[in-house]
């Protein structure tokens, strides 16, 4: 054995346990230390408005730009805390990474409104470039970030050509009114967007991940996403890289301009107990443009338990597989409520030539029409019993009202009365986009929602603020 410290531990284990024991424990108090000490080092800088740059950065004495923040050489569990009711027009430039589990935290201190970053002229609000590693930003307000006429700027911008970047946590915050962008990403490994409000970019996407440097390992949840002109969200190869391990859950998308999910390129997605809803295409699993064959399209996708809601006087549909590059495959549509209302549009639609899929326990219905049409493998069926005699999907599926609480005040929820209550099949999931615990009856309930019974099921915890998952 050539390693001394080894072959002295095992030699006290084995000859001198009681020692072996007390020594032990000695390095286990040391190791105990290092790390308190490694945190108590950790530094919290603070920023206002009214500061000054020469002022320590403390709570009494702190600064007054994103300019010295930028500026610092900051270390892992270090936190850089804005003031609220404060503004900068500047742009944050993450200098330095933090550890895995003692991430650099970007955040707000005081009372009154969330701190407001608004970028310098043209230019994001938050953005890089260089590797950038195991960093938080919690509860502030981007706005007009990269305004009046910036392009391909955003909220917060991240292009990590420099190295993977990766656990970057985005969460409850409100990013509004940026120029390209509320949240774009490329070359990242590890990525939590949680809890935020993501509203009225000026060109594209809520969300935009793309593929081009590698976006794998994304958890996008409890977020509220719309009036967005192009996507909601968008997970994109651009042909070069697929997506892997995406999850898009208990998010809000809704009254964006193209459409609520463009997945062009993921890898096993999965999205599920989502409320789709307005004016506009759900959801759409195909190839993007530059991708030629489609050899980086989107496949093995998984759409579950998902309300969906589409409406307007253009085409929509709750759900779509194709492209005309090639064909785009997914796995699962399983226990969505499908209400389609737009004035064109088959309520599904799968153009290719595919099999395998599982197609179940779906939920249709329409006021406009009393026969919706569906398409598969390029041809049209009116009507559920119709599609289902003709391509053997569907034989649990339901063509019935799901008789939503308040649908006029878009509360779509269930109701006591509705056919989707304990029809549905189980997938494993525990809560639904509300917080209830699913299942409360004997089966759960088809779409996002889960309606609770009072004398059953109970309502798990809230997710608490800055809880971190570790890719």
């Amino acid at each position: 054995m050539n390693n001394p410290i080894l072959s002295y531990t095992l030699n006290l284990i084995l000859v001198r346990p009681a020692r072996a024991v007390r020594v032990l424990r000695m390095f286990a108090i040391g190791l105990a230390g290092v790390f308190a000490a490694s945190s108590a080092l950790a530094t919290d800088y603070y920023v206002s408005a009214a500061g000054a740059d020469g002022n320590p950065g403390t709570a009494s004495a702190p600064w007054r730009t994103i300019a010295k923040v930028n500026a610092t050489s900051l270390a892992p569990g270090d936190r850089v805390l804005f003031r609220r009711g404060d503004a900068w027009a500047e742009t944050l430039r993450p200098g330095a990474s933090g550890a895995q589990g003692n991430p650099i935290t970007y955040a707000d201190y005081g009372s009154g409104a969330a701190p407001v970053i608004t970028g310098a002229s043209n230019n994001d609000c938050i953005g890089w470039t260089s590797a950038r590693s195991h960093l938080v930003f919690r509860n502030l307000h981007l706005r007009d970030c990269g305004q009046p006429s910036g392009g391909n700027r955003g909220g917060i911008n991240v292009y990590s050509n420099a190295g993977t970047s990766r656990d970057i946590t985005v969460e409850n915050s409100l990013i509004e009114n940026a120029q390209t962008w509320n949240i774009y990403m490329s070359g990242i490994d590890g990525l939590v967007i949680r809890g935020n409000t993501l509203r009225n970019a000026e060109l594209q996407h809520g969300i935009y991940l793309d593929g081009s440097l590698g976006a794998d390992n994304a958890l996008i949840e409890d977020n509220h996403i719309y009036g967005n002109p192009d996507m909601c969200v968008q997970f994109n190869s651009n042909g070069q890289n697929r997506l892997r391990n995406l999850v898009l859950r208990y998010n809000r998308l809704e009254n964006c301009g193209a459409g609520g999910l463009n997945n062009i390129g993921a890898d096993g997605l999965l999205a599920h107990h989502n409320l789709f809803h307005g004016a506009m295409p759900a959801i759409y699993n195909g190839c993007d443009g530059a991708d030629s064959g489609c050899s980086r399209g989107a496949i093995n996708g998984v759409y579950a338990n998902n309300t969906i809601v589409t409406s307007g006087g253009g085409w929509a549909t709750c759900f779509s597989n194709s492209s005309s590059l090639g064909t785009p495959t997914f796995s699962t549509f399983v226990n969505n409520i499908c209400v389609h209302d737009a004035a064109r549009g088959p309520a599904f639609e799968n153009v290719e030539a595919i099999s395998g899929q599982r197609v179940d326990f779906n939920l249709f219905f329409s006021t406009r029409t009393s026969t919706l049409a569906f398409v598969w493998a390029g041809r049209e069926y009116q009507g559920l019993a119709s599609y289902r005699e003709g391509t053997g999907n569907e034989a649990n599926g339901l063509s019935a009202d799901p008789a939503f609480a308040d649908r006029a005040a878009s509360d779509f929820q269930l109701s006591s009365g509705s056919p989707a209550v304990d029809s549905g099949t189980s997938l494993g999931y525990s809560r639904d986009l509300a917080g209830v615990a699913v299942p409360q009856g004997a089966a759960p309930d088809r779409g996002a929602f889960e309606l609770a019974d009072d004398a059953g099921g109970s309502t798990p915890p809230a997710t608490p603020e800055g809880l971190r998952i570790e890719f």
